[in-house]
């Protein structure tokens, strides 16, 4: 689902070319759509049955999305929290069969102690926090014009548009998002059930 119309309301400055998400994390009238809730309980297990439950359930579009789209590589946003099981990189480990290159992003905290942007309150502290946290290590940058974002829950959007700013400065032409799960409502904040 494209959600650009949404999505250019809330930021001064839009580095993403094009926004799309596989599932909407809640409709009030019915609660969480499949993937959402499949998404909301690996993340509270770190079950590895429900891990690959929700790839099944998006893979074939991020494929699709990125044959039409012709994209040069993906590039999976880094997670702040270490955990057993990482949704995100079971999929890079997936698409790496499927031959898809992947562009290398770090997160690196300068005092070690890493802040996870569900954890700051504005949206000013969230820019803030993904310009100083996320960076792009990548060799082969040059070679790459056209590039898909990654990531699985997204709220604020913060670190996918800086993260796509620094792509940007880097001359990388256009530069998509696709989120597993988001949250259109911004009222509701998904992040305190997580």
């Amino acid at each position: 689902i494209d959600a650009k119309s949404a999505f250019w309301k809330d930021f001064k400055n839009i580095y993403l070319d094009n926004i799309y998400y596989g599932d909407q994390y809640t409709w009030m009238d019915f609660g969480r759509w499949k993937l959402a809730e499949l998404t909301f309980y690996w993340k509270q297990s770190q079950n590895k049955e429900l891990i690959s439950q929700s790839i099944d359930e998006i893979i074939y579009k991020i494929e699709c999305l990125f044959k039409k789209k012709k994209y040069d590589a993906i590039a999976i946003i880094p997670w702040s929290i270490e955990r057993k099981n990482q949704l995100l990189k079971f999929l890079k480990n997936r698409l790496k069969d499927k031959g898809i290159s992947f562009v290398n992003i770090l997160k690196y905290y300068s005092n070690w102690i890493p802040i996870p942007q569900k954890t700051l309150k504005t949206r000013e502290q969230r820019i803030l926090n993904a310009k100083n946290t996320i960076f792009i290590d990548d060799k082969n940058i040059t070679k790459y014009k056209n590039i898909l974002l990654i990531d699985d829950f997204v709220w604020s959007w913060s670190t996918l548009n800086e993260s796509a700013k620094k792509f940007k400065d880097l001359w990388i032409k256009n530069v998509d998002w696709l989120a597993f799960v988001w949250n259109l409502n911004l009222s509701y904040d998904i992040i305190n059930e997580i």
